[in-house]
């Protein structure tokens, strides 16, 4: 059963992103031009894009197994988008991607951040708060 989702982050910066998905010991497959998913949709969710383009993306990402579904990133006016089968989590996919990919975007909006923190000066400490990443910056 396919659960295909396009999660609403707008990814601008493609360094980023892999530098996010390294960070999680996810694998970016640069111009790999299908994902991984249940293969055919079976009229059980609501699509929000055309059924015919699931499966179809402009790079990948993975998990370092090689096994589960994965994630497409579909280019679109902008940036990419990050599309994948939820069904089941991915098989093995939200447990490192996160579920909705929430693990996957913090990382992508902390290296996104981080980056430009240095450049106006700061320097830049991760720390993990109740399980969720935080930033701290200290300028000089």
């Amino acid at each position: 059963m396919s659960h295909v989702v396009t999660e609403t982050v707008l990814i601008k910066s493609l360094p980023d992103l892999k530098s996010a998905a390294a960070a999680l010991g996810l694998v970016f497959v640069e111009g790999q031009t299908s994902f991984r998913w249940y293969g055919r949709f079976v009229g059980d969710t609501t699509p929000d894009s055309d059924p015919a383009t699931w499966g179809m993306c402009d790079h990948a990402i993975r998990l370092s197994s090689n096994r589960g579904y994965e994630i497409g990133v579909v280019k679109v006016e902008g940036g990419y988008r990050l599309r994948y089968d939820a069904w089941c989590g991915g098989y093995g996919l939200e447990d490192v991607a996160g579920v909705k990919l929430s693990r996957l975007k913090s990382e992508y909006s902390a290296q996104v951040a981080t980056k430009q923190l240095r450049r106006e000066g700061y320097s830049v400490a991760r720390k993990i708060v109740n399980g969720k990443l935080r930033l701290v910056a200290v300028k000089g």
